[in-house]
């Protein structure tokens, strides 16, 4: 499978809005998931995200979504799972979802700043099956990573946050099943960085 989006990351993104007026509640996400290299993991993972070397994007989606009620944000792939079902006596193919799955809810504060709620789920594919016994469904579960919810409060439209972040064996397993050109290297970082926008108005 090829990369969906890669490269260097040169992205030089600014402030759109410190605030908007109150009661707006149609906004612009754009998450991405950045692969940090593992001599620049560590700042990362404590949320310092001034140096960009290093640092490449994975995969990137907008979605426009009404903050009052919750949205969901998936990147990664659809992972084909074979096996024989027994019952009907045929082969079957089951897609789950692999990589990040984010449930965002944003609520505005009477400043016109947001605080966001978000729960970033990593999930990979393992198998547990041994040789010789066959690919049955249960061979080839969904394996839950890392999931844990947080709270950020005065985020401004325009401004970068990160809501989430996996490292070691976690984030090796997850960038492993995306497909990438480059191989996975130990100790490398996955992160999730979540900006902000209004919804574009027609004139």
């Amino acid at each position: 499978m090829k990369q969906i989006v890669a490269g260097a990351l040169a992205l030089a993104l600014s402030c759109v809005a410190a605030a908007v007026p109150p009661g707006e509640t149609v906004l612009v996400a754009q998450l991405e998931m950045l692969r940090v290299d593992p001599q620049h993991a560590a700042n990362w993972m404590t949320g310092v995200q001034s140096d960009q070397a290093g640092v490449s994007v994975v995969q990137s989606t907008e979605l426009l979504f009404d903050s009052s009620v919750e949205a969901q944000i998936h990147l990664g792939r659809k992972y084909p799972i074979f096996y024989y079902d027994a019952r009907p006596g045929v082969f079957q193919v089951n897609y789950v979802d692999t990589g990040v799955k984010l449930d965002i809810r944003c609520k505005q504060e009477e400043s016109g700043l947001y605080t966001v709620d978000s729960l970033p789920e990593f999930s990979a594919v393992q198998r547990t099956a041994r040789d010789g016994e066959g690919q049955a469904a249960a061979s080839f579960p969904e394996t839950l990573l890392v999931k844990s919810r947080s709270s950020l409060p005065h985020v401004a439209l325009g401004t970068p946050v990160l809501v989430g972040q996996a490292r070691g064996r976690n984030a090796e397993r997850v960038l492993g099943q995306l497909g990438l050109d480059q191989p996975v290297q130990a100790g490398e970082a996955v992160v999730l960085r979540l900006t902000l926008r209004p919804a574009r108005r027609s004139s």
